[in-house]
């Protein structure tokens, strides 16, 4: 048996098969779902961004008294050993 003989079961079986058609119904439903789905996620990812400015300020904030404590402690260290010194 070669390929593509004509004898081959499985080939005869193969043409009596439908030529494959994209239902086009289908696909405007696989589309509308798919728009709907990335809308959706857009909408999540945009409420996501504003309810994160707060936390941002916050965070933001506490950075920057933290890094005022350590250079606080810094100086005050430096006086220190100035004083003793």
């Amino acid at each position: 048996m070669t390929v593509g003989d004509p004898n081959d079961p499985m080939l005869r079986a193969l043409r009596h098969l439908p030529d494959a058609a994209p239902d086009e119904a289908r696909e405007s439903r696989v589309r509308a779902r798919c728009h709907a789905a990335l809308e959706r996620a857009r909408r999540r990812r945009d409420r996501a961004a504003r309810g994160s400015a707060g936390f941002r300020i916050v965070e933001a904030a506490l950075v920057g008294g933290l890094c005022l404590l350590y250079l606080s402690a810094v100086l005050h260290e430096v006086a220190r050993l100035v004083v003793v010194g």
